[in-house]
């Protein structure tokens, strides 16, 4: 009596499926890692923006008080050490301000004069370093200057004369 050898399909694929399901849970873990990254960096950039758009806030209000203001008085009454911009950077350096470690680096404000009768055009600047900065660019202080290690916001203002000949 010939019989034919049946081979079990059970033994010819024995761990297949469990090779399977593994390979599975590593593609999905791949998978979340990412998700996880991408909401991560997403967040990061999310506090970014509301730091520029605080110190964008802060800049424009300084601007607005200097267009109100006399145009004869407005480099000594907002320039540096004037009583108009020192009370505009104690509110910007103040523990509650929402840009963090503003005091470090206080805001500047430079002028250059405009060739018509009482007009400048006031360039401030505003730094700021966000929470957790302070170890991901160690090391950039390299060329002696703190600065470098602060995010900065640059605006300019043409205060006293809009029309630049």
């Amino acid at each position: 009596m010939n019989t034919l050898a049946t081979c079990s399909p059970r033994r010819t694929q024995g761990g297949a499926f469990l090779l399977e399901a593994l390979v599975a849970i590593l593609v999905i873990s791949f998978g979340i890692l990412g998700i996880v990254g991408l909401q991560a960096r997403s967040l990061k950039a999310v506090g970014d923006a509301q730091y520029r758009g605080e110190a964008a806030f802060y800049a424009e209000t300084l601007a607005g008080r200097m267009w109100a203001h006399d145009p004869t008085d407005v480099k000594a009454y907002f320039g540096s050490g004037g009583a108009g911009f020192t009370a505009w950077t104690n509110q910007i350096i103040a523990a509650d301000s929402g840009l963090p470690r503003a005091a470090t680096n206080p805001p500047e404000i430079t002028w250059d004069d405009l060739s018509s009768a009482n007009g400048v055009m006031a360039t401030i600047t505003i730094y700021w370093q966000a929470p957790g900065d302070e170890q991901a660019i160690a090391g950039c202080e390299a060329d002696g200057t703190p600065k470098a290690c602060f995010h900065k916001y640059v605006t300019t203002a043409v205060v006293g004369s809009n029309q630049a000949t």
